[in-house]
């Protein structure tokens, strides 16, 4: 018998060419730059791998020792490396297979593991000049003499074990580490040649609770230790110098107080509120100006047309909410983080460009309505009931970056109910935003201050297309920099198609249009291929490659230097163990402002220094975070509040939403950044959670309170 545990690596993606006109949301990427595989042929390959690994083992018998038997599933077109797998001179070479039991207690290992077929073997001539290369592709198995303990009965024990690694393909390593659990099984026939390995008597074999000593291999990226968007490399210490950086902040112990809950009732009422206030947000309003053009030309419509229009907007609106609804309740989805998806912003990034053209005057959206010159096209004078849909779509999407005050707490509240009430209080948060487009369509009286359609409104559409312009602009800040180059020469593309569709005017019969329009999609197809396929592929991702392994070489060669001179100055074995307890400290121990987050440095500030620590979770597309941290957390107040508190502050980057970040946020209640948490010194497993939009004052308070409980501390007993 076997049981399996799958390892899913946190890439996941969906290949869709941003040609023309296009609107494709695919799953959360958690990868700092997106590759785009085989994209028009130009590609490399995926970097969406996985392996999956089962295990079972055979009762001792005949005098001979169990044997416990390891598989690796692995995807095809990557491979992993041998359990022999070398290293360079240096200490550099790719990580080698190491798999080790953990239960039951007492079960040890009582030889080396061996593959059942031997690797794949090549000289590398491009990472790791040199070396010898030992990979396994497919399935592999291993196996390894184990010893159970001396009261376990094989039919009812299992061996719980690690499978510690990584999978590669020709462009991308993924780290893999998958638990596995073994029951007794038939096993595998043993190949011609292939003899079980006893470890030699005098040496003490490996147990499941003895812990290994530190090789060339213990130094690996580990995510959940990573700082910040790609997560940064740190060294697995050994048990001995563990101590010396500090514990590793346990998440399973946080308490996070617990607000008193309201009726859902209430929970509906600050969802409709916050909606509302949604309008204003600074997210919104690029696409205002479109909707404030409807409300003119509604102007002289019927109560009943202007009704039905803005019915239809509306209905557009709480369609989005609706599908972020579903997001969260199927697939855990974070409020804004389809922004952390490259495909998504390179796609609407895409269609505010062409609707900024169109403002512009470069071409005309054949959707009645939604944005045209009014001259070539009587129709385009009116709105159509496709275009209200549409604009609520896009108003929706483009303000997904904000969270309006009241949404957080109703959001933070929403994803931990049933799906039922989940979906009602997003509902709710898009009746709020629809709330006053229903209102003007119900009574246009309300908009009688707009002045009548004229020459102004050529001159506000113009203005409007410079701001939408600049929403592009918004778009290409957070985009990871070898893909701006290409995303700017995609435009350059889009525009070129947009021109030759207008070359070719609405009142030519349709024939004539559709073969233009067929040629401007082929154009902007074959511009994508080149962009993403061959300009970014080939250019600017290579070149971004070597310019950061560049800099780590510098890094690494500084950091060996400095080793090298703390080891000539070492005079003892005690004295080596002392520099290696203050290297491990330093590594997680820093004076430094707002420095990457990790749950080993928290730990160590936190629980080690006994320092408190306050962390602001942000994203580089959160609107929201970049305005608490402008006009709050960088503010001279706080900032002087914070040293006085003696509080380290910290980063914790959502970008790219890591999945153990994300692990993070749900342990804290969160529903999203922005969030900032402050874990006291005096009482670590109980922070102080700030949901969405929060005020100077509110934070000031909390500081304040932490101040005067330092200097209580601090203060003298006695004289």
């Amino acid at each position: 018998m076997r049981s399996s545990s799958s390892f899913t690596p946190p890439l996941r993606r969906l290949v869709a060419i941003a040609t023309f006109g296009a609107i494709a949301l695919s799953s959360t990427a958690h990868a700092q730059l997106p590759d785009f595989g085989n994209f028009g042929g130009f590609g490399g390959g995926s970097n969406e791998g996985d392996v999956t690994v089962t295990a079972e083992f055979t009762p001792p018998a005949d005098g001979q020792p169990a044997l416990l038997f390891v598989t690796a599933e692995v995807s095809a077109g990557f491979h992993i490396y041998a359990v022999d797998q070398g290293k360079l001179p240096d200490g550099s070479g790719p990580q080698q297979t190491k798999l080790s039991i953990a239960e039951p207690a007492g079960a040890k290992l009582l030889g080396p593991w061996q593959p059942l077929a031997p690797p794949e073997t090549h000289v590398d001539q491009e990472a790791f000049v040199g070396l010898e290369l030992r990979e396994h592709g497919g399935v592999v198995t291993w196996f390894a003499p184990i010893e159970l303990p001396a009261d376990a009965d094989p039919a009812s024990t299992e061996v719980a074990g690690l499978l510690d690694a990584q999978i590669c393909d020709a462009n991308n390593c993924i780290p893999v580490e998958s638990e596995f659990t073994a029951t007794a099984g038939d096993g595998f026939p043993l190949p011609a040649g292939v003899e079980v390995k006893l470890a030699d008597a005098t040496a003490p074999a490996e147990t499941a609770v003895e812990p290994k000593a530190l090789d060339a291999a213990d130094v690996e990226p580990a995510e959940p230790l990573g700082a910040t968007g790609a997560a940064a490399a740190r060294p697995k210490l050994p048990p001995s110098l563990r101590a010396a950086a500090g514990p590793e902040y346990d998440l399973e112990k946080v308490n996070v107080a617990e607000t008193e809950d309201q009726s859902v009732w209430y929970y509906l009422l600050i969802a409709f509120a916050g909606g509302i206030i949604l309008n204003v947000m600074p997210c919104v309003l690029p696409v205002i100006g479109l909707k404030v053009m409807s409300f003119v030309h509604q102007a002289g419509e019927s109560r009943a047309r202007a009704l039905m229009l803005n019915l239809w907007y509306s209905a557009g609106i709480v369609a989005v909410f609706l599908a972020l609804a579903a997001l969260s309740v199927l697939a855990g989805a974070k409020w804004g983080s389809q922004f952390a998806n490259v495909w998504f912003n390179v796609t609407l990034l895409s269609v505010v460009y062409v609707m900024a053209l169109s403002m512009l005057g470069v071409w005309e959206i054949p959707i009645p309505g939604f944005v045209g010159t009014g001259a070539a096209m009587e129709a385009a004078e009116k709105e159509g009931a496709s275009a209200a849909f549409l604009k609520g779509i896009l108003t929706t999407l483009l303000a997904t970056p904000c969270t309006a005050p009241l949404m957080a707490s109703a959001l933070t509240w929403a994803v931990r109910q049933p799906p039922a009430v989940t979906f009602g209080v997003f509902a709710m948060m898009g009746l709020g935003m629809a709330c006053p487009y229903l209102l003007i369509g119900a009574f246009p009286g309300l908009i009688k201050f707009l002045p009548k359609p004229g020459m102004w409104m050529e001159t506000f559409k113009n203005t409007m297309g410079l701001v939408l312009m600049g929403t592009v602009v918004w778009f290409l800040s957070f985009l990871d920099s070898p893909l701006v180059v290409p995303t700017v020469a995609y435009m350059l593309a889009l525009g070129a198609a947009c021109w030759w569709i207008a070359q070719t005017p609405n009142y030519e019969p349709l024939g004539k249009r559709l073969l233009a329009w067929t040629q401007a999609g082929m154009f902007a197809a074959v511009a994508a291929m080149g962009c993403y396929g061959l300009l970014y592929e080939r250019v600017m991702l290579p070149r971004h490659e070597a310019e950061i392994a560049g800099r780590i070489r510098e890094k690494v060669a500084a950091e060996k230097f400095r080793f090298v001179e703390e080891l000539a100055s070492v005079k003892s074995v005690e004295d080596a163990y002392a520099r290696a307890e203050q290297i491990a400290t330093d590594l997680f121990v820093s004076d430094e402002p707002w420095q990457p987050f990790d749950l080993q440095r928290l730990g160590a500030i936190l629980l080690r220094e006994k320092k408190t620590v306050i962390v602001d979770f942000t994203a580089d597309w959160c609107t929201n975070c970049k305005f608490l941290e402008n006009t709050v957390l960088k503010s001279d107040e706080v900032e002087s509040a914070i040293a006085a508190a003696g509080i380290t502050t910290m980063t914790a980057d959502f970008t790219d939403e890591p999945a153990w970040l994300e692990q993070v946020i749900d342990k804290l209640r969160g529903a999203g950044v922005p969030l900032l948490a402050i874990f006291p010194a005096d009482s670590p497993y109980d922070p102080i959670v700030l949901h969405g939009v929060y005020s100077k004052d509110t934070l000031l308070g909390h500081l304040q309170s932490l101040q005067k409980t330092r200097t209580a501390s601090l203060a003298p007993v006695g004289r």
